[in-house]
């Protein structure tokens, strides 16, 4: 007998409508949007905020500047721990005028984050020098540490904190650079401290020539120009230029000797942010550098490792060469004689084991340069005529499209340059 559903009573009555309810609510999805935007963490984390997060600036602070900053009124609340200064406005309910740790708002605290005093007697009055802290036992400064390790993982840094009467210049005042060495501050480069001061302001700086660089007149190339130039020719090149270890000594060394300058500048407690947007710049600058020389040996390495067999059979291109670089290049070949050996060849005949042997009409098991390859040459003087076929006459300032082999030996003698 067939069991049938009866809908006369209310239980199957209400069933029935909810599963059509359910169905419909599946099968026709609501498209309504909220009539409200939602703003607080309660309805989710699927809207924007109500406003940006404020933007703290890195600045120079000093016991009488940053004592208003107590957090009163519903303000900022900063405080200082050897001379980092911390934004702890986020920590109102201990650093607070009402808070545990409140009188430290707005004030050096090294002496009472390491003597773990909260006493006001371990605040220094903002109008005396600031705390030298040269009384600490061992166990103290590790105190002082931790609270600063503490506050670093925990707020932001948002300056530092100097004495009342450090000299605070306008970075586009006529004292700025003569400020930069003023008395008491050491510093080992004489020489970088000078470009420092000679270098011209924004306004100062000269019109930007019509005429292309190439049409003007030349001057001496410094050696940053020519290794800009030969890590260029590097890059272009389909085989490997000479190398120019001297160049790269004398940089390496200018390099070392400004970061070293740069270094003592950031740590010297009395530069003013000014000074230290200036020494950014300088800062910036030397990391350029620094990235030229990395990518020319970069570009060095990748060609010394395809072509270490060529190079290794070839004694007029390990001239080119460092002695480290053919060091590397002879390494390299034999991994990878024996990889090829033990993979590959061990199950070959005897006659075919090697990978210098030259059967005809074989292509070389060697990877050697593509010197017919074209690359875009730019003369940088009246070259005397190559022929490739036919003649090519390059004139100052040119450029022009030709096969490698026509220009190596103009690379070479730095009479044009790879674009």
């Amino acid at each position: 007998m067939g069991y049938t559903l009866d809908f006369g009573t209310p239980v199957n009555t209400a069933l029935l409508v909810y599963i059509l309810y359910s169905v419909q609510k599946i099968v026709f999805p609501s498209a309504s949007t909220p009539t409200t935007i939602p703003n607080e963490f309660k309805h989710g984390y699927s809207w924007l905020p109500k406003a940006h997060p404020p933007t703290v600036m890195f600045k120079t602070y000093t016991p009488n500047t940053l004592e208003p900053f107590s957090g009163k009124n519903g303000g900022r609340i900063l405080l200082a721990i050897n001379g980092i200064v911390f934004d702890v406005t986020a920590g109102r309910n201990f650093y607070g005028p009402d808070g545990m740790y409140g009188n430290f708002a707005g004030r050096d605290a090294s002496r009472g984050m390491a003597k773990q005093s909260f006493d006001m007697d371990m605040l220094t009055p903002i109008d005396q020098p600031l705390d030298k802290l040269d009384d600490l036992r061992p166990d103290e400064i590790e105190n002082m540490k931790g609270w600063i390790d503490h506050f670093s993982n925990k707020y932001i840094i948002c300056g530092k904190l100097v004495e009342n009467d450090a000299v605070f210049m306008d970075i586009d005042g006529d004292d700025f650079f003569t400020n930069l060495d003023r008395p008491g501050r050491t510093v080992n480069n004489n020489a970088f401290q000078e470009r420092l001061r000679q270098a011209p302001r924004d306004e100062e700086d000269g019109a930007i020539p019509d005429a292309p660089p190439f049409m003007l007149e030349e001057e001496e190339e410094t050696p940053l120009q020519q290794l800009i130039r030969h890590w260029m020719n590097e890059r272009h090149a389909p085989d490997i230029l000479p190398n120019e270890g001297e160049l790269l000594a004398g940089l390496l060394d200018h390099i070392r000797s400004q970061s070293e300058t740069v270094q003592l500048l950031r740590t010297d407690p009395s530069s003013s942010e000014e000074e230290h947007f200036r020494i950014m710049l300088v800062q910036t600058e030397v990391e350029r550098v620094k990235f030229i020389v990395r990518s020319y040996l970069r570009t060095r390495l990748f060609k010394i490792e395809k072509f270490a067999r060529y190079i290794m059979t070839n004694p007029e291109v390990q001239q080119r060469l460092s002695e480290s670089e053919v060091d590397h290049a002879r390494r390299f070949a034999q991994l990878t004689d024996q990889h090829f050996y033990h993979a590959v060849l061990q199950s070959l005949p005897e006659t075919q084991q090697t990978l210098d042997d030259q059967p005809p009409f074989v292509p070389s098991m060697i990877t050697e340069p593509d010197k017919t390859r074209a690359v875009f040459v730019l003369a940088r003087q009246d070259c005397p005529p190559t022929y490739s076929g036919t003649a090519l006459e390059m004139r100052k300032g040119h450029i022009s499209l030709t096969p490698y082999s026509v220009v190596e030996q103009l690379i070479t003698r730095g009479e044009v340059e790879l674009v």
